[in-house]
């Protein structure tokens, strides 16, 4: 590889982005026989990038390159602008998805890609193997044109030209991804989609090259037939304008918004151009002299069908567009249409690359990079992007240019794409390269973190007049709607009162329907589109390091690129797990993360009732935020989730647990994460090779389970019970003694008269502070007076000890224990970064609570145990991780007791409970402004108890308005989990309607000066983020920090632009 010089710089303000070059010029200028290349190695790997970034490029190969990248970097400190100088704000949340453009012609120039060529051995060896697939169809060589070789054919050809820009673009995707550069989506212009279609994998290079080599020849017949000319005009313009040439000219592609180029005879092109020139439209002719795109294509269609005949195209590995006219669409093209009769209309019919990018733009963010050895569409494409409101992020980067060094354009192209968000692989980049001393800057850790919800009426309908009066007890008004002459002598009073119970349980219970959710697996094939980027770094215990079979056959796979770092618990110090992190990282190189530390299940020494992994996964999971490594972190579990019924038997709680605790990592560093994936118990060659997958390729996933029969995913899916299942569901009751803990709390106190209603005859209702509570004297007098006994008594259930003199007095008082509700809970609302051990230990005491209560009761186990768990536990939350791995125990202990014990054991994830103690209520009303609504407690017990009913054993409960929360949960990172539910509730988009409020806000701005408009809406930006964080000062705010710095999550950024919105009228994106 060539020393391509890319020093990547970035700081959280401008101000600070400053301050970094100056102190990295001093360092420089006071140590001057640092490595060039270790500076720009050490300053990609050894530090975080954020938002503010800039970005300095050169190559060792430039004279006095140390003096030149110091010029540079004094100009940075100035903030002053330079030629070798890029900048950028990038926003992670909004970062484009990378399209790879390959334009048609009008690129070449003689000399081009030489330079790449002879320094670039990546380049010329792609370019090398584009020749030898291209020489038996063209019979020259692709080299020789490339370094001008006095015999080689002139490059004006069309069956000369075409080839060769083929095999340039081909190998300038090559080079980019031998860096780590892979595109999410490809879009070709004209002949250029040939090399798209190679590269996202539907054809081979033999097939792609005999394409190109036979489509240009063919179209050298047209030579001398006609021209073609650029119009700066918009499309729709120009229609009118060629009617008067009939035939004789056409639109042959729109490549931006006034950018179109025409197709047709030479003298009506010559005419048409001197018209616009008297007009003053631009014109230029294209240096071509045949007339692709238009009607003279036509006598070329069946030599094409024949020579391109017997083609098997593929599906694409990745997204490609059509430009071709006829298959132009909002959604990527399914590439296995593109045969002999599509590469035909590829030179037929026009191009539309100008539809293409705007069906992209209005999806959302998009990085443009044109491969070519000059730009030829990255203007119109640019064009297109600025009169596209809202796309703040998404950018066009070229790649080589005609004017400048082929080496400084690809270390451009590498920073601007750093700078937007899509770095390269900086081991790839520097290979020899080590990381050494350079000035630091300090980091400022202030979160604030939603802390999320709202209560919803639901209504039964009842416009029949019938339903009315059956509602209503009016037996005279039903005897006379049903036209029963004497209702009196039918005795219909019971029948009605009947009627209406019956509508009633039924219209509960399909309610009810509506909020059941449950996790299912699905089977995929993972992305095998490979990346160069290959280097592991796994982390594990000592014991695990030296007898894994795991580790150890990953390591035969990766060989020299992976690298095993054991962590000893005594290592588990926040500070130095964070600073050991880093410095691996930086040392190694490595681009992914991969921790088995998980795996350890044995009991935590200090800790009763938590696995040391899990608390290892903790200590992982702050040191891998706090660290801001852009390195993704995979956590492997085994036993962890329960893919069919027959796992369920063998599934672990304390893995489970690291699946909750995972997505919460998830959700507070979106941008940062990989995934979660569970093992079988054996490594098998196969089982092998599916993790290698998993972590080698680009995935979308990140909830994987590695079974025998391959890798599958996990989904939620909707749960309604069959209408007529509703109906005929048997009434679960209960008797004897029941036991409930948690219950002086508001949940318990619900509990205890549903229990007391269901047939328990007496109820031992347990709690930390049963005495002490205010709400105990009413429960008992509200039990008391429908015949039902208590004792209320006073335990933890975390203590073992205690827990078991309760039962044991409790089996001797009343008998044996018929039901179990464990109810109790704690929420702390801690951030990953911040929570403490005993912080984490107090939120996951449910958990501990459960075990117990399981493990005391397994000699006589009741008949149904029903343990509440929560949503947080099914799909993570902020602030929630400790208790979201407690939820997760816990629904695999429900599964665990079904499969190996006579006991109905069921575990309900409840979503909110409108009557729910111990949550701020910032976090209600923060819940209910991204579409989570609060269960009333007869609506969660009804719920229950119908999934008693239906022998549920795992289940969600969650009144959740998907529309409302799909777009604020996956703003910052998609969440396949959800996949399934964001198909069945597609948000339908809207613009914004200005109402009162808005408009007078917008009247007020009209008489303001400019600077009083930037004070008028700095201070509504300022104010609304406070709202959204629930922030007491909206004037402690530092308006200079990104909004992620502030704590704007992917929820709360929905919620802020949504206000935001409605305040201004404006349709924000």
């Amino acid at each position: 590889m060539p020393p391509l010089l890319v020093w990547a710089i970035s700081a959280r303000s401008p101000r600070a982005l400053c301050a970094q070059a100056q102190r990295l010029h001093e360092h420089l200028i006071s140590h001057p026989d640092v490595d060039l290349t270790d500076v720009a190695y050490s300053l990609a790997t050894t530090r975080s990038h954020h938002p503010y970034r800039a970005v300095i490029t050169s190559h060792r190969g430039t004279e006095n390159a140390r003096d030149h990248l110091l010029e540079v970097l004094q100009a940075l400190g100035a903030d002053q602008p330079h030629p070798q100088l890029t900048s950028h704000h990038h926003l992670p949340h909004l970062a484009g998805k990378i399209v790879f453009v390959f334009p048609g012609q009008g690129a070449q120039y003689p000399g081009m890609v030489a330079q790449l060529y002879d320094n670039h051995h990546v380049f010329a060896a792609a370019l090398d193997e584009c020749d030898q697939a291209l020489r038996p169809w063209t019979g020259w060589s692709v080299r020789d044109v490339v370094c001008q070789d006095p015999g080689a054919p002139r490059l004006d050809r069309a069956d000369v030209v075409q080839p060769v820009l083929f095999a340039v673009m081909v190998s300038l995707a090559k080079t980019l991804g031998s860096y780590g550069i892979v595109p999410d989506m490809v879009i070709g212009h004209s002949q250029g989609e040939i090399a798209a279609a190679y590269v996202a994998g539907v054809f081979c290079l033999a097939d792609a090259a005999k394409i190109v080599a036979l489509r240009s020849a063919a179209l050298a017949r047209l030579s001398g037939a006609g021209a073609m000319a650029s119009v700066l005009l918009p499309a729709h313009q120009l229609r009118s304008r060629l009617q008067r040439y009939g035939d004789a000219l056409s639109i042959a592609a729109v490549n931006g918004p006034s950018h179109t180029i025409i197709s047709g005879q030479p003298s009506a092109v010559e005419q048409f151009s001197a018209a616009c020139d008297q007009d003053g439209i631009h014109t230029r002719r294209v240096a071509v002299d045949y007339a692709s795109h238009s009607s003279q294509v036509e006598q070329l269609r069946e030599h094409l069908l024949d020579e391109l005949a017997g083609l098997t195209p593929n599906p694409a590995q990745m997204q490609l567009y059509s430009t071709v006219h006829s298959a132009l669409s909002d959604q990527p093209l399914d590439t296995t249409v593109m045969n002999a009769d599509y590469w035909y209309r590829n030179l037929r019919e026009p191009v539309r690359l100008h539809d293409s990018v705007e069906h992209l733009l209005a999806t959302g963010e998009h990085t443009f990079v044109e491969l070519s050895p000059h730009p030829v569409l990255a203007p119109p494409i640019a064009d297109t992007l600025a009169r596209t409101s809202g796309r703040t992020q998404s950018a066009v980067i070229t790649t080589l240019h005609r004017d400048h060094p082929d080496l400084d354009m690809l270390a451009g192209t590498i920073a601007q794409l750093h700078a937007h968000g899509h770095s390269p692989s900086w081991q790839s980049l520097y290979p020899h390269a080590q990381a050494v001393a350079l000035p630091t800057y300090p980091f400022q850790h202030r979160s604030y973190w939603l802390a999320p919800t709202p209560t919803a009426d639901i209504g039964l309908p009842g416009e029949e007049v019938l339903w009315n009066a059956i509602e209503d007890d009016a037996v005279d008004t039903v005897a006379k709607v049903l036209k029963i002459s004497d209702a009196k002598d039918l005795t219909l009073e019971p029948v009605v009162h009947a009627l209406r119970q019956w509508r009633k349980d039924l219209g509960v219970r399909s309610m009810i329907n509506g909020l059941r959710y449950r996790v299912g697996w699905q089977t995929i094939t993972p992305n095998t589109f490979p990346r160069t980027r290959q280097r592991l770094l796994v982390l594990a215990f000592p014991e695990q390091a030296d007898d894994n079979a795991w580790i150890a056959s990953l390591s035969a796979q990766y060989t020299d690129n992976l690298e095993v770092l054991a962590i000893d618990p005594s290592d588990f110090d926040k500070n130095s797990l964070t600073a050991l992190l880093s410095d691996t990282v930086a040392r190694t190189g490595c681009e992914d993360i991969v921790s088995f530390m998980a795996l350890a299940q044995r009991p935590h020494p200090g800790l009763s009732g938590i696995s040391t992994g899990l608390i290892a996964t903790l200590r992982v999971g702050q040191a891998y935020g706090d660290s801001g490594l852009d390195v993704p972190l995979w956590v492997l579990t085994q036993g962890g989730v329960a893919t069919s019924p027959d796992e369920n038997s063998t599934v672990s709680p304390s893995q489970a647990a690291v699946w909750g605790l995972g997505q919460s990592i998830c959700i507070e560093y979106p941008d940062r994460w990989g995934g979660l994936i569970d093992l079988p118990d054996i490594a098998t060659a196969r089982n092998v090779e599916h993790l290698h997958k998993i972590l080698t390729c680009p995935q979308s996933e990140d909830q994987l389970a590695i079974r025998q029969h391959g890798i599958s995913a996990r989904r939620l899916y909707e749960a309604p019970l069959p209408l007529d299942r509703l109906d005929r569901a048997t009434t679960w009751t209960t008797s004897g003694t029941a036991l409930v803990t948690g219950a002086t709390g508001r949940l318990g106190k619900h509990v205890a008269r549903w229990l007391a209603e269901a047939g328990a005859s007496h109820l031992i209702l347990l709690s930390r502070h049963a005495a002490q509570s205010p709400q105990t004297a009413e429960l008992e007098q509200q039990l008391d007076a429908i015949g039902v006994g208590a004792t209320l008594v006073s335990v933890d259930v975390t203590d073992r000890e205690a827990l078991a003199t309760v039962l044991a007095d409790t089996r001797n008082q009343h008998g044996p224990i018929k039901t179990v509700v464990h109810a109790a809970a704690t929420i702390g609302w801690h951030t990953i970064s911040e929570i403490t051990t005993e912080e984490f230990c107090q939120d996951y005491a449910k958990a501990v609570g459960a075990d117990n209560l399981t493990e005391l009761l397994d000699d006589e186990p009741p008949a149904t145990f029903i343990l509440f768990s929560s949503a947080a536990g099914v799909w993570g939350g902020a602030q929630q991780g400790a208790y979201a791995a407690a939820n997760a125990h816990i629904d695999a202990l429900a599964s665990q007791l079904r499969a190996n014990k006579h006991t109905t054991a069921i575990s309900v994830a409840f979503g909110l409970w409108a009557d729910h103690a111990g949550m701020p209520d910032e976090a209600l009303n923060s819940f209910q402004r991204i579409g989570i609504k609060a269960l009333s407690p007869e609506t969660a017990l009804a719920a229950l108890q119908q999934s008693l009913e239906t022998n549920d054993t795992l289940i969600t409960i969650a009144d959740v308005s998907w529309n409302q929360f799909l777009p604020a949960f996956t703003a910052r990172r998609a969440h396949p989990l959800l996949t399934e539910l964001a198909s069945a509730h597609a948000p339908t988009t809207t613009n914004t309607t200005k109402n009162a409020h808005s408009e007078a806000f917008t009247a007020r701005l009209t008489t303001q000066t400019a600077d009083q408009q930037l004070r008028t809406l700095t201070d509504l930006v300022t104010r609304t983020t406070a709202t959204v964080l629930a922030h007491p000062d909206p004037t402690t705010l530092d308006t200079d920090r990104p909004f992620k710095d502030l704590g704007i999550d992917s929820l709360s950024a929905v919620e802020l632009r949504n206000t935001l919105a409605r305040h201004t009228g404006l349709t924000l994106a």
